[in-house]
């Protein structure tokens, strides 16, 4: 909507004949006030609320959660609204989307006439006006075709983890700051990792917005925090769970001094049982070629088939996995993933990439498997 060159209202009385382009003034007059105090009050295109972005691994979809952004592409499109009304859920399909793509997850403003035939003048006319929040899935670069794409999360194909460090929050006019202007209420968008065990000492990122000089509050007993460290959209810290905690969630709140404050849930868990290796399926194998490991309390219970063990995520369980010789570093081994949780026999199996060989001298050798309970080992021989 163009800036008007002056600021005019419509003005009624009885028996004044009223046309379609009154009625269209009226609107403008309304519009371009509100949108105005938008552009005035915010100077960054962002989220001001909800539009929190989930994953669905199994499923390869993701869901953004209702909320509001505020878009200020330029003056003549100054601080239009941008309001997803529901929780929408969409699909990461294939060929769109492979294993190793990110998917950047972003919403943007638009409009859709809504027709009607006017039997009046027999002419199709426009009726409405939708004002839309378009949720976009982009592979690669956000394309620059004049929308004011505004970014959420990014999501890892492969494992739908969900990044929200490049998320796009809408950002107070630093000058209206200063004239004494209140900032928003705290919101928490994430906490990661949202659980640890009795005796871990686990450090956590809240993401979120309008959390510049937030103080935090662990409710119940056994769990301390430390190590405070705020931004605008972030507070780095370290929870730390005595060992006779117990278990079940605690809440944390986020006060900034300005109402209503903002909160989030972390689970202290039951320690977990040390790993157990029952087989390697095969225990011998060439460079590049995949093995299973089978075994019991491998990895988190809450991961599922095609997840990456090492990737936090919704677990406070990482898992690492090395190949080792005497006198020699050792070896990472890369391309783990949750092959079952649950299989006839064995609890567990991850399969696992075995990685090139450094020298003809290693043939048998021995896999570690690393996680926080605990490690595990398995002898192993290289082939060729």
């Amino acid at each position: 909507m163009p800036a008007p060159t002056e600021i005019k209202r419509v003005t009624f009385f009885d028996n004044q004949f009223l046309q379609q382009a009154e009625f269209q003034d009226e609107q403008r007059y309304h519009q371009y006030l509100r949108r105005r105090l938008n552009y005035a009050l915010f100077d960054q295109s962002g989220v001001v609320q909800g539009l929190a972005v989930t994953t669905d691994s199994a499923g390869k979809q993701y869901t953004v959660g209702a909320g509001m952004a505020i878009s200020l592409l330029d003056v003549d499109r100054e601080g239009r609204d941008i309001i997803l009304l529901q929780d929408l859920t969409a699909p990461l399909t294939e060929p769109t989307f492979q294993d190793g793509d990110t998917a950047i997850i972003t919403i943007h403003y638009a409009e859709e006439d809504i027709s009607f035939h006017n039997p009046g003048t027999g002419q199709v006319e426009v009726m409405r006006k939708r004002e839309a929040a378009v949720v976009t899935a982009h592979n690669g670069a956000v394309p620059s075709d004049g929308n004011d794409y505004i970014v959420l999360a990014e999501v890892d194909f492969t494992s739908m983890a969900v990044d929200n460090g490049p998320r796009q929050a809408a950002r107070i006019n630093a000058a209206l700051l200063t004239g004494g202007v209140t900032p928003g209420a705290p919101t928490i968008t994430s906490i990661s990792p949202n659980a640890g065990a009795p005796g871990d000492s686990v450090a956590c990122q809240i993401v979120g917005t309008n959390l510049s000089g937030a103080a935090l509050a662990v409710s119940g007993t056994g769990v301390q925090v430390s190590g405070v460290t705020v931004t605008a959209t972030t507070i780095d810290f370290t929870l730390d769970i005595d060992p006779g905690a117990a278990t079940g969630a605690r809440t944390i709140t986020v006060d900034t001094g300005t109402p209503p404050v903002a909160t989030t849930t972390f689970q202290v868990a039951a320690a977990a049982d040390p790993p157990v290796i029952l087989d390697l399926d095969p225990g011998s194998a060439f460079a590049d070629n995949p093995v299973d490991i089978k075994g019991d309390n491998l990895h988190d219970p809450a991961l599922s088939p095609g997840d990456d063990p090492s990737d936090l995520g919704l677990t406070s369980d990482p898992v690492t996995v090395t190949l080792e010789k005497s006198g020699a570093e050792p070896l990472p081994v890369t391309g783990l993933a949750v092959k079952a949780p649950q299989e006839v026999g064995v609890a567990q199996v991850i399969t696992a990439t075995i990685p090139a060989r450094p020298d003809g001298t290693w043939t048998d050798v021995t896999l570690r498997l690393s996680n926080n309970a605990g490690e595990a080992t398995a002898p192993f021989t290289y082939l060729g």
